[in-house]
């Protein structure tokens, strides 16, 4: 068994294919194929099921029992390089994980303070689906992570952190001002939509019919920042998203829903069992000290 073709395994796992994988990792498509082929050759089992014409790969039963193997063996020969190679003590490590809204609205000061606390930590970041994060969490992938769903689990805790409120955005002067606003009666072609959480999609579908979708779907809240700054737009978004609006420089009225929209209520995820580790202490510390920092309208006495 080779170290490339474990690793290239979790990274096909965590980009979710194998075009992804080897865009990430500067190999052609078909080094990665072979890479995939010789690990299950080694392992004498199928990995991942592959479909024709589906970009995405499902892991097989096996695959989903070798892949906290992986990581293990992946760490075990990260620590021995380093070994061989200075005589430091090892890098202490810290995955987390998040949602891309939160990860790119609310996040980035917290990365920040890690990086002040000089703790010697290697942080990992990565962006999945909720239940996505909610599974590496509760296999041992990464330490914390950043959801927009609850999960109830005996291995897992999950904590509200953020609770928002919606709100209408639109370009200065596009609506009227002073009235609430119902999105049923908005034109399709000046929508700008991000899907913040799936309650909040179904909520937008329920008033927007298919004859009326969108004008423009983001897939990142960076797309659909930069997006905003070329068009008349109206959009729908968490108080996050306002702040991070404001943050990077751009103009806009905001205005009151006409029917409210459950808050978004975003969780850490966390496992419940086995010994807290030096770096998850560290984690804990500085989130705490990172969270008194986010303004009271988003975090509106959740953790209190």
């Amino acid at each position: 068994m080779h170290y490339e073709d474990v690793n290239t395994f979790l990274q096909v796992c965590r980009h979710g294919g194998i075009t992804q994988a080897a865009q990430a990792m500067f190999l052609a498509q078909s080094t990665v194929s072979q890479r995939i082929q010789r690990l299950e050759k080694d392992l004498q089992c199928s990995l991942m099921t592959r479909r024709s014409g589906v970009r995405a790969l499902t892991l097989t039963p096996q695959g989903q029992r070798f892949y906290p193997v992986a990581e293990k063996l992946a760490s075990v020969w990260n620590e021995a390089a380093e070994f061989v190679h200075t005589s430091a003590a090892p890098v202490r490590r810290l995955a987390v994980g998040s949602i891309a809204s939160v990860y790119e609205t609310l996040l980035p000061p917290l990365f920040a303070k890690l990086y002040a606390s000089r703790a010697g930590m290697q942080v990992r970041t990565l962006i999945s689906s909720s239940p996505k994060l909610c599974d590496m969490v509760e296999a041992g992938t990464i330490d914390f992570a950043f959801t927009a769903m609850e999960i109830c689990s005996p291995t897992l805790h999950c904590t509200p952190v953020f609770c928002e409120h919606y709100r209408l955005v639109c370009s200065q002067g596009l609506l009227p001002v002073g009235a609430a606003v119902d999105i049923a009666a908005l034109e399709s072609y000046h929508e700008l939509f991000y899907s913040w959480e799936s309650k909040f999609k179904r909520w937008h579908d329920q008033r927007r019919s298919l004859e009326h979708s969108p004008y423009l779907v983001c897939d990142t809240p960076m797309a659909w920042l930069l997006i905003a700054r070329t068009m008349d737009f109206w959009t729908v978004c968490p108080d996050s998203a306002v702040l991070y609006l404001r943050a990077n420089g751009l103009e806009f009225d905001m205005h009151e829903l006409a029917e409210k929209i459950p808050d978004r209520t975003v969780y850490l995820v966390q496992r419940t069992s086995g010994s807290i580790s030096g770096e998850s202490e560290i984690f804990n510390k500085e989130f705490v000290n990172f969270y008194q920092t986010i303004p009271q309208e988003i975090r509106r006495g959740v953790l209190g």
